[in-house]
Order: structure tokens, then C-alpha cells, then sequence
């Protein structure tokens, strides 16, 4: 006889009948407890949401007129380098962020994933943005390559200390 399993009172379609598979039917003739029959594949799919990559960037009209007009184009790994930037602040909370990417400035929404507006070294004169609430910065040396491989950044050289007691 096939018993149903009850479920929680979100579940409109109502019971379902547990057929048991080959793998319970043998662990419960050894009397061990077999996991749930929709358990597994549930939290199978759970796992692979978290471990999965986060989607590609989107990028909205607007944002590739602008980068268009600029002359701007960018290569895989530059735009991986600003994917890695929008993770860096989707973990902190940003929700809107803009993001400076060398000669470049992008605001990107950051839940969605879709970079609004994109702003080249001539537009960037204003140098006001509104309506964010973030900003990160790829430093120089990650405009070359994606995040986390290759060396460390350099250091910025320093002036040289000036050792004659004078003031000016």
C-alpha cells in the first residue's frame, strides 16, 4: 500500500504517493533510515544555486550607446575585472555603485546585475554622479587582468624625503 507523505500547508497540490527506489528498498533491508524522497534532488538544487557563478553583467541600451560613443569597447577579461568589482559590492550591500574602471566610469545596479550608464574620460568633466550608493575602484592592475590572478598591484613611488632642514 502507498502511503502519503503530509506536507507543509504552502503545498497546494497535496500529498504525493512515496514509491521507493532501488537505493531505499536496499537501505532499509540493511536498517539504515533513507533520506526523504524529494529531500536530495531539494537540496541538490539548492547547493548548486550557491556554488553557481553569478550571471554575466547585463548592459542596458543607454549603456552601450555611451560606450560606443566613447570609442571604448571592452575585452572579456576587463569586463570580468568589473563583474568581480560588482560582487565585491553586492557582498558589502551596494545596491547602485558606480564603478571606475581606468578612463571609465559605470554605474551598475547591482542586484540586477545591469550597468546603467557608462561615462568615457570626456564625459567624466562633471565628475558628479547621483543616485548611488557605492563606488569601487579596479585598480590598475586588475584592468589588465581578472580579479585575483597575476601579480599584486605596485606600489606608487615615493618622493624622495628632503634632508636639508629648510622650510619653504
Amino acid at each position: 500500500m502507498v502511503q502519503p507523505i503530509p506536507r507543509p500547508l504552502g503545498d497546494l497540490a497535496g500529498p504525493r504517493p512515496v514509491q521507493p527506489s532501488t537505493a531505499q528498498g536496499a537501505a532499509a533491508q540493511k536498517g539504515a533510515a533513507a533520506p526523504p524522497a524529494g529531500a536530495s534532488s531539494a537540496f541538490a538544487r539548492q547547493v548548486q544555486q550557491r556554488l553557481a557563478p553569478p550571471p554575466a553583467l547585463k548592459w542596458s541600451r543607454h549603456a552601450h550607446q555611451r560606450l560606443a560613443g566613447s570609442g571604448r569597447t571592452l575585452a572579456p577579461h576587463e569586463e570580468a575585472a568589473i563583474a568581480a568589482a560588482v560582487d565585491r559590492v553586492a557582498h558589502k550591500g551596494g545596491r547602485d555603485s558606480l564603478v571606475l574602471f581606468g578612463d571609465l566610469a559605470l554605474v551598475v545596479n547591482v542586484p540586477s546585475r545591469t550597468v546603467i550608464t557608462a561615462a568615457g574620460e570626456s564625459r567624466l568633466q562633471d565628475g558628479v554622479f547621483t543616485q548611488i550608493d557605492s563606488a569601487v575602484i579596479v585598480p590598475p592592475a586588475q584592468q589588465d587582468q581578472s580579479w585575483g590572478a597575476g601579480p599584486l598591484p605596485r606600489k606608487l613611488p615615493v618622493p624622495p624625503i628632503d634632508r636639508s632642514g629648510t622650510t619653504s
